[in-house]
C-alpha cells in the first residue's frame, strides 16, 4: 500500500530542516504522522504473531479431524471445481460478445477474458470480482452506435474488485444537447471497487455534443468515484492515452470523494476541452456534513505524465467564459504527491486548491515537474481562485519544479496564506510578457515560506 503521509511527512521534514524551522508547524506535523505510522506497524506486526500462533493451532486441528476421518468429501470445492474455466474465455470463439464473455466468467467466479481485433458496439458492465479484460491489438468499443442513458452513461461500467481492464480502445461514444442526469464516459469505476486496474487504453472522442448554451454538459474520459459509505481503494490508471474528449464542466480523467491508494502515472492526455487529471474533494457532501472528511482523493501519487493541451476555450466549450483549465489538478484533495509529469500548453499547468467554502487542500507535494507555456493563466496556481467563495491550502509543498511561461504568470498564489506551505527552489523561467511569481489577493495570499526560487 502507497504510504504518501510518511513520504510527505519525512519530504516535509528535510525541507522544514533546510529551511532552519526547528518549531515550523508542518516539522510538528509531519513528527506526528510518522509516530502514527510507527504504532500501527507495531499493532500489526503484535497483530500479524497473534494470527500466526492461530493459524498453526488451525492446522493441528485440520490434521487430527483428517485422521479422524479420511472419506470427509468437501462439496464446496466439487462445486467451485465445476464452475472453474480452464484457460481465458476468447469472445468470437467461447462466447458470442464481450458481455456474454462477462457473463461466463461471471458464473464461474471470475475469470480472463480475451477480445480479439475488431469492433464491438456494446456497453461493458462488470459487476462480480476478479474480471480481466485483456484486448489484442485492434480491438475496438466503438460507442457510435449506442446512446448514452441515465441508467448505462460509460462504455464500461465497473463495481467490482480485483478487476483489470487493459490495452483496449475506446471511441466514439456522444450524447448531444445539455442534461442534468447524463455524463458520457469511456470508463467509470463505481463505489466501493477495490484494486482496480486500467492499463494501455486509448480512449478518445467521447463526452458532449455542444449545441445551445447551457453549463449542463458533462463526460469523462475515465472517472473513478467513492462514496463516504462506499469507498473505492487500490486504484492503478497508466499507460493510457486519452484526447479529443469534449468534456463540458467535468475532467478527463477524475478521481472523486472518497477514493484513496491511487496511482495516475505515464500516462499521456492531450486535446481535451477541460481539466486533464483531477483529485477531487467536497464535491459530494454539504457544508458542515460530518462526513466531509472522508468525502476527499486522497493517498495518491501522480506521476510521470504527459499532458498538453488542455483549454476550455469558450469558443470550444461553451459552458466557460474564459481560459481556466488544468493540465492536473487537486480539488480539496488530501495528502497527494505530484511529481515528474510535464505539462505544456494549458491554461494552467498545476493547480492546487479547493472550490468549496470553510474548507481546505491539504499536504499535496508538488516537486520535480516540467511546465512549459501555460501561458493563458499560469504555470501553478496556488490556492482557492476567491477568497469569498473558494477554500484555502495548508500544508503543501512545492519543489524543484522548472516553470516556463511566454505570458502569464510562472506561480500565482490565490488564496494560500499559512506558514505550513512551502514554495521552495523552484525555477521561474519568466519571458515574453510573463511575471515571475504573484500574490494576488495580498495578505491572503501571503505568509508562506517561500525561499530559494529563481
Amino acid at each position: 500500500m502507497i504510504n504518501s503521509k510518511k513520504i510527505i511527512a519525512l519530504g516535509m521534514v528535510a525541507l522544514a530542516l533546510v529551511l532552519g524551522f526547528e518549531t515550523n508547524v508542518t516539522k510538528v506535523k509531519a513528527a506526528e504522522v510518522i509516530a502514527e505510522d510507527v504504532e500501527e506497524e507495531s499493532i500489526e506486526e503484535e497483530t500479524e504473531d497473534v494470527e500466526e500462533v492461530s493459524d498453526e493451532d488451525s492446522d493441528d486441528e485440520v490434521e487430527v479431524e483428517a485422521e479422524e476421518d479420511d472419506t470427509t468429501v468437501d462439496l464446496d470445492d466439487e462445486t467451485e471445481e465445476s464452475n472453474a474455466i480452464e484457460g481465458p474465455i476468447v469472445v468470437g470463439t467461447d462466447a458470442d460478445s464481450i458481455n456474454d464473455a462477462i457473463d461466463m466468467a461471471s458464473e464461474a467466479g471470475g475469470g480472463t477474458i480475451i477480445v480479439p481485433a475488431g469492433h464491438y458496439s456494446e456497453q461493458l458492465f462488470i459487476e462480480t470480482d476478479g474480471i480481466k479484460i485483456e484486448a489484442e491489438v485492434g480491438a475496438v468499443l466503438d460507442g457510435a452506435d449506442l446512446t448514452p442513458t441515465d441508467d448505462a452513461n460509460a462504455m464500461i461500467y465497473i463495481q467490482a474488485s480485483d478487476v483489470s481492464v487493459s490495452n483496449l480502445e475506446i471511441e466514439n461514444f456522444k450524447y448531444e444537447g445539455p442534461s442534468e442526469s447524463i455524463t458520457t464516459t469511456g470508463i467509470e469505476v463505481a463505489d466501493g471497487s477495490s484494486n482496480v486496474t486500467i492499463k494501455d487504453c486509448i480512449i478518445h472522442d467521447i463526452g458532449c455534443i455542444y449545441t445551445t448554451v447551457s453549463e449542463e454538459y458533462n463526460g469523462h474520459g475515465i472517472y473513478v468515484s467513492g462514496g463516504v459509505k462506499e469507498p473505492t481503494t487500490d486504484i492503478n490508471i497508466s499507460g493510457c492515452e486519452l484526447y479529443d474528449l469534449h468534456l463540458g464542466q467535468s475532467e478527463s480523467l477524475a478521481l472523486n470523494g472518497n477514493v484513496s491508494n491511487f496511482t495516475v502515472n505515464n500516462n499521456y492526455i492531450h486535446n481535451c476541452d477541460n481539466i486533464g487529471i483531477d483529485a477531487i474533494g467536497y464535491e459530494q457532501t454539504k457544508e458542515g456534513s460530518k462526513d466531509r472528511e472522508l468525502d476527499r482523493a486522497r493517498d495518491g501519487v501522480i506521476s510521470n505524465n504527459t499532458v498538453e493541451y488542455i483549454s476550455c476555450d469558450p469558443s470550444i466549450n461553451i459552458t466557460y467564459e474564459s481560459k481556466c483549465a488544468a493540465g492536473i489538478y487537486v480539488d480539496g484533495g488530501d495528502h497527494v504527491i505530484v511529481f515528474g509529469n510535464t505539462v505544456s500548453y494549458c491554461d494552467i499547468g498545476i493547480e492546487v486548491a479547493t472550490e468549496h467554502p470553510g474548507v481546505a487542500v491539504t499536504a499535496i507535494y508538488v516537486h520535480d515537474n516540467i511546465l512549459r507555456e501555460n501561458n493563458a493563466f499560469a504555470g501553478i496556481a496556488f490556492g482557492g481562485y476567491d477568497p469569498k467563495i473558494t477554500g484555502w491550502a495548508t500544508g503543501c509543498a512545492f519543489e524543484d519544479n522548472y516553470i516556463y511561461n511566454t505570458s502569464g504568470t510562472c506561480f500565482m498564489v490565490q488564496f494560500a496564506c499559512s506558514g505550513t506551505n512551502a514554495i521552495y527552489q523552484n525555477t521561474f523561467d519568466a519571458q515574453g510578457t510573463a511575471v515571475k511569481y504573484q500574490e494576488v489577493f495580498g495578505k491572503l495570499s501571503s505568509g508562506n515560506v517561500v525561499v530559494r526560487n529563481k
